[in-house]
């Protein structure tokens, strides 16, 4: 069974409300991107507060430095003052593992993806991935960063993005 757009659409209405009442749910913008995969949500994550740049020291590594220690992403910041994409994507789990209705969600890091089942057996299980949008000066979308599986994040522009 293929996700209809409204199973999507209600499923991201419950992650948003959750993400607005627990301040542990990272935080997310107020919209999704549906994906040509079935069932698959790539759930923007609201990197507010955070800057993003290339690593000087792995090649295809960004990382995702807090610049205020308010905004909600710094929850989810490693020993060196940047975002954690394993950080942020644990947590997310374990909030999905304890909400009523969801049997069980699962991580699977070398992805970056966590398996969301439904109590709802004839349902196929929901992939949720994350993204960060990154903005340029002038407020246009520059690119995306996705977790890279190894805590960092990967930079992927908006036409690949639309591929997953």
């Amino acid at each position: 069974m293929i996700a209809s757009p409204s199973r999507r659409d209600d499923l991201f209405q419950e992650l948003r409300l959750l993400s607005r009442c627990y301040t542990g749910f990272p935080r997310l913008w107020d919209t999704y991107l549906p994906t040509t995969q079935a069932n698959r949500i790539v759930l923007l994550l609201d990197g507010q507060g955070s800057e993003a740049a290339p690593s000087p020291i792995f090649d295809g590594v960004e990382w995702l430095r807090v610049s205020d220690l308010e905004a909600p992403i710094a929850l989810f910041v490693d020993d060196d003052g940047y975002v954690s994409s394993t950080k942020v994507l644990e947590s997310l789990t374990i909030y999905l593992s304890g909400v009523e209705g969801y049997q069980a969600a699962t991580l699977e890091a070398a992805t970056a993806t966590i398996t969301l089942t439904l109590k709802t057996a004839t349902l196929e299980p929901f992939l949720l991935g994350l993204a960060v949008p990154v903005y340029a000066d002038e407020g246009t979308l520059s690119y995306y960063l996705l977790p890279n599986g190894t805590g960092n994040w990967r930079r992927v522009t908006v036409a690949e993005i639309e591929q997953l």
